[in-house]
C-alpha cells in the first residue's frame, strides 16, 4: 500500500467524530453482560422488573466513571450528568422493536426513503406493536426479530462456516477435548 495513501486514510479516521459509535458499542456490550449475569430467566425478569434492569445496566455502563470519581473525591453519580451518554445507554437498553420504530420514524420525517403518508407509517408501526404484543402473549414468541437475526448471523458472522465445520467433523472443540483428557 502506498504510504501516502495510508497516511491520508489515517488522517481521515482521526477526523471522524467517534462519539456515538464507541459509546453504543460499550453500552451494547454492557447490556449483554447484564443479560448474561441474569442467566436463563433474563427475559422473564426483564419483563417483570424493567426499571431494575435499566438501573443495573446504567450502573455497568457508567461503572468506570463512578469508580474513578469515588477514588478522586468527586461526586460518584457525576457521570450520569452527561445526558448524551445517558440517552445512548438508555436507547441501547429498550427493546429492538422500539429502536426499529424510531429509525422508521426518523427515516419518514428526515428523508425521502419512505414515500407513504405519515399516518400510514404510524398505523403500520402501531399494527406491528400490536402483532408483537399478541405474538408474545398468545404464541410465546418474545422476539419477532429472531428469524432475521439468525439469518444475519448465519450469513455474516460465520454461522454457515461453523455448521459446515461441525458437519464435516472439523469443528470439534479441541480445547474441550484436551481438558476432558486432563481431567481423566
Amino acid at each position: 500500500m502506498d504510504p501516502e495513501a495510508f497516511l491520508d486514510l489515517a488522517n481521515q479516521v482521526v477526523k471522524l467524530k467517534m462519539f456515538p459509535y464507541f459509546d453504543i458499542a460499550h453500552s451494547v456490550l454492557c447490556a449483554l453482560h447484564v443479560r448474561e449475569d441474569l442467566g436463563p430467566g433474563a427475559q422473564a425478569f426483564s419483563r417483570k422488573h424493567p426499571m431494575s434492569c435499566w438501573l443495573s445496566t446504567m450502573l455497568v455502563v457508567f461503572a468506570g466513571g463512578m469508580l474513578c470519581n469515588g477514588l478522586l473525591g468527586e461526586p460518584i453519580l457525576a457521570p450520569l450528568k452527561n445526558t448524551q451518554q445517558l440517552a445512548v445507554a438508555t436507547v441501547v437498553c429498550p427493546t429492538k422493536a422500539c429502536i426499529v420504530a424510531s429509525i422508521i420514524f426518523v427515516l419518514d420525517k428526515k428523508t425521502d426513503l419512505i414515500s407513504a403518508p405519515h399516518a400510514l407509517v404510524y398505523f403500520g408501526i402501531v399494527i406491528f406493536f400490536v402483532y408483537f404484543k399478541l405474538s408474545s402473549l398468545l404464541l410465546g414468541i418474545h422476539d419477532p426479530f429472531v428469524p432475521f437475526e439468525n439469518l444475519f448471523c448465519a450469513l455474516f458472522l460465520g454461522g454457515i462456516w461453523d455448521a459446515l465445520a461441525k458437519l464435516l467433523g472439523r469443528g470439534g472443540n479441541k480445547d474441550e477435548k484436551a481438558d476432558a483428557k486432563k481431567k481423566d
